[in-house]
């Protein structure tokens, strides 16, 4: 089986999974003052200076979501920066010395979902790990 260098540098040059990049999950709406306002996971998930680094947990939330695509309303982004919030938490866990966020960096959700599941990781991960793993399913089966 020949591997594809190439195709494999650049699914791990980027850390989301899906079609669309964490900047595609941003929402715009006009206030009262006519500025336009932007929410959503988006924008915490670039990494800017003196921020905490949402990165690790992006693929976290979006099992969470459930789907790919991106809020709508203005609710849909403040749900979706409420999942990312929690996703963050259970993406600083450590398992084997790395964050359990940066292991999705790695694999594919299918792959992630299975791995979360082996007895070293499930015992590290919790209760989480049956979660997380249907979640991976459940994301898989999404539309892209």
């Amino acid at each position: 089986m020949a591997i594809d260098w190439k195709k494999e540098a650049e699914r791990l040059s980027r850390y989301w999974w899906g079609p669309k990049a964490p900047g595609d999950y941003v929402v715009g709406r006009r206030s009262d003052s006519g500025q336009l306002q932007l929410a959503g996971p988006g924008l915490l998930a670039t990494p800017l200076k003196g921020r905490p680094d949402y990165r690790s947990a992006w693929n976290l939330m979006l099992l969470a979501w459930g789907r790919y695509e991106p809020p709508t309303t203005l609710e849909h982004a403040q749900a979706m920066v409420h999942l990312l919030v929690v996703a963050h938490q259970t993406a600083g866990v450590l398992v084997q010395g790395h964050p359990l966020g940066t292991y999705t960096w790695l694999m594919p959700p299918e792959k992630f979902g299975q791995w979360v599941l082996t007895p070293s990781v499930a015992a590290v991960v919790g209760l989480q790990a049956g979660t997380l793993s249907r979640q991976c399913t459940r994301l898989v089966g999404a539309p892209v």
